[in-house]
This record gives C-alpha cells, sequence and structure tokens, in this order.
C-alpha cells in the first residue's frame, strides 16, 4: 500500500485516524510498472494538523 504523509504538505505528518469509508473498485491496470485488479480508496484524518484526505491503493488479487 502507498504511504503518503499530507496532501500539499500541509504539516508532513504520517499519522492517521482509522481508516472509514472504504470505496473498492474492479479496474485492470498497470501502476507504477506493477499490475493491479482494484483499487482501492479509504478516508482518512491526519492526526496533527486535522486535514481530511483519500489513501489510494493499487491491489493485485488472485482470480476467485
Amino acid at each position: 500500500m502507498n504511504r503518503v504523509g499530507c496532501l500539499l504538505l500541509r504539516c508532513g505528518s504520517t499519522r492517521r485516524s482509522d481508516y472509514y469509508g472504504k470505496i473498492e473498485q474492479a479496474s485492470r491496470g498497470r501502476h507504477d510498472g506493477q499490475p493491479f485488479t482494484h483499487i482501492a480508496r479509504r478516508r482518512t484524518k491526519c492526526l496533527d494538523c486535522g486535514q481530511l484526505r483519500v489513501d489510494r491503493s493499487y491491489e493485485n488479487r488472485p482470480e476467485e
């Protein structure tokens, strides 16, 4: 999973609240040269400055 600090470099912290409002989308493609089958978006909030953000990850799940 991609780990990022506050977007727009507001404070640079990586401390965050628990994820909520997870959205998953089935989509095939390549990200940074790696194949993926799903895009996951998770909402969270910076514990230091309070900025809301959406963390996105590209997941390659086995076929069921």
